[in-house]
């Protein structure tokens, strides 16, 4: 179980023995706003925070991030691995963008015009919704397909849930294009 807070970072308890089993000191001038644990590794955590950044930690490396990226320009309000690509993770923001990352791609070389949209590991950007991105999930079976939801209540609409899926030839070729 998680418990983000304003003052104190993140905290992770086991709940089998009741213990705090790993805690995150909030970085400078930030807050953790959502958490997500890795499908597969079980010592590897997502955090999303107020200032867009989302970061990696490795919880039997406490006071080290593996990765610090501030990808999105508003606070992040989801973040969720890819069950099906355990390199992928979506995050969603307040101001309607939903991103994917693919961190096999981190440190790739890039062509000097691909620079200015975003780092090697940032492979897809959606800006389908108009305001903030209440939730987000990978459809199990769906090669990366995405489930958004945003809520347009306070603009006197509704909300609205959109199904999307960026093209795979985006995604390195660990990622069984071949089956599509």
């Amino acid at each position: 179980v998680y418990a983000l807070s304003e003052d104190e970072g993140m905290t992770m308890w086991d709940l089998r023995s009741g213990q705090v089993s790993f805690q995150a000191d909030q970085a400078p001038n930030d807050e953790y706003y959502v958490v997500d644990s890795h499908p597969t590794m079980d010592h590897l955590i997502a955090t999303g925070s107020k200032s867009g950044v989302i970061r990696l930690h490795d919880i039997r490396k406490p006071g080290a991030f593996l990765y610090e990226g501030a990808l999105h320009r508003a606070p992040l309000t989801c973040v969720q691995w890819a069950d099906e690509y355990p390199s992928v993770l979506a995050a969603g923001d307040e101001d309607g963008a939903v991103q994917m990352i693919d961190f096999t791609r981190t440190g790739d070389q890039q062509d000097p015009c691909d620079v200015r949209v975003g780092p090697p590991e940032l492979v897809f950007f959606h800006r389908g919704h108009h305001t903030y991105v209440s939730s987000l999930d990978f459809l199990k079976g769906g090669k990366l397909a995405v489930l958004t939801a945003s809520d347009h209540s306070a603009s006197g609409g509704g909300g609205s849930i959109q199904i999307w899926r960026p093209r795979m030839e985006m995604f390195r070729s660990d990622i069984d294009i071949e089956s599509e």
